[in-house]
């Protein structure tokens, strides 16, 4: 069976110089190896002692899962005939190292989301921009022109509207001052001749039943006097 070799220079075996051949599929492993994201060994021991999967598909519950299974079997006071204070300290030591871990691939994914947002934010406005929303015709310029001034309308036109919907609204709030000023108004109106009303049915009926027949010149003609307290002597 043929296959392709590629001749790589060992920094490891330079004895006689020597060559190590490698066929392109242990290349492709070795690049894969070596490009991917190495852990150290004290952080594959934590994850070996947890007893958890690969370190790309343990979740944050799964880990404090399997911390807390632990703790029940290795806690000094949990009285089981497995606690083991020194194997629960390198259990704690474990869940905290793999806790780290977990959080600073997660703050990388973060920023690299957040790159990616801004990268596509910056976009978007630039292809809305040269767009002019679909408006204008002839050369870019002549619809930047056209664009331009057709938003200098509609500011315009804005204005205008809200300039007309306030003054639509203080029209309505005097309209409605001035009817209820006449609705007061009427109201007082009304109680007024009410109250004179009231006043002259009792003077009727006073006189009616001759209460004012005691009084001093009851039954007769006023005195006609010539002075008026008005004029200036």
């Amino acid at each position: 069976m043929t296959c392709t070799f590629y001749l790589l220079l060992s920094h490891l075996n330079t004895y006689h110089g020597r060559f190590l051949l490698i066929s392109s599929q242990h290349l492709g492993l070795f690049r894969c190896l070596s490009a991917g994201p190495q852990l150290s060994r004290s952080l594959q021991e934590s994850y070996r002692l947890l007893e958890l999967p690969d370190q790309a598909q343990s979740t944050p519950a799964q880990v404090k899962e399997a911390y807390l299974r632990l703790a029940k079997l290795y806690h000094p006071d949990s009285g089981s005939p497995t606690a083991d204070p020194v194997l629960f300290s390198r259990v704690e030591e474990a869940y905290r190292a793999v806790l780290a871990h977990q959080s600073k691939k997660q703050r990388s994914h973060n920023v690299t989301e957040d790159e990616d947002e801004k990268s596509r934010g910056v976009a978007l406005p630039h292809r809305h921009y040269l767009s002019y929303e679909g408006l204008g015709s002839g050369t870019p310029s002549q619809r930047e022109r056209q664009y331009r001034q057709i938003r200098v309308d509609r500011a315009s036109d804005e204005v205008l509207n809200y300039r007309q919907r306030e003054h639509e609204k203080a029209s309505a709030e005097e309209g409605a001052m001035v009817e209820r000023d006449m609705r007061q108004r009427s109201r007082k109106i009304k109680i007024t001749q009410a109250v004179e009303r009231l006043v002259e049915d009792l003077i009727q009926e006073s006189m009616a039943r001759g209460d004012f027949r005691n009084l001093s010149g009851a039954g007769k003609p006023l005195n006609k006097f010539e002075h008026n307290p008005y004029a200036t002597p």
